[in-house]
């Protein structure tokens, strides 16, 4: 039965990365990509416990191991260079465009580069890339999103 409930995770995964679900339901996507990611390699252990337990390290284990280095390595990064800033301005451009304003304190950044953004009162588990849209120079730092 495992296998099965193994199949039926990675045909549910299948599902959900179809792009006009994708699209519509962004945050579903991911959290649904975890849970049914575990649920699948818990299942396929499950399945076949050699997999697992071979006495010499195989691929599956390799990539399990890389993917929990990849995840802590995620999180030790949100949580040491976590930075909160003081929104600014808020305005609505033309062409249905939102400049977001703040300021940039402890903030050093070039021309080209780009920010994480989370809105806590949103989703505290999602980041966005930005590009910024203002100078090195400016008072304040600027994204443009649309």
């Amino acid at each position: 039965m495992a296998g099965w409930f193994a199949f039926a995770c990675g045909i549910a995964l299948l599902f959900f990365s179809l792009e006009s679900f994708r699209r519509k339901m962004f945050e579903l996507f991911v959290k649904m990509h975890w849970i049914l990611f575990i649920g699948f390699l818990y299942f396929v252990v499950k399945h076949d416990t050699s997999i697992w337990y071979d006495s010499t390290l195989n691929l599956f284990q390799l990539s399990v191991y890389f993917w929990l280095v990849d995840l802590a390595w995620r999180i030790f990064l949100i949580f040491s260079c976590n930075k909160r800033a003081q929104l600014m301005s808020l305005k609505t451009l033309p062409g249905n465009v939102i400049e977001i304003s703040f300021t940039k304190e402890n903030f050093v950044y070039e021309s080209g580069q780009y920010v994480f953004i989370c809105i806590p009162a949103l989703d505290l588990t999602e980041w966005h890339p930005f590009s910024l849209a203002s100078c090195p120079q400016d008072d304040n730092a600027k994204l443009c999103v649309r």
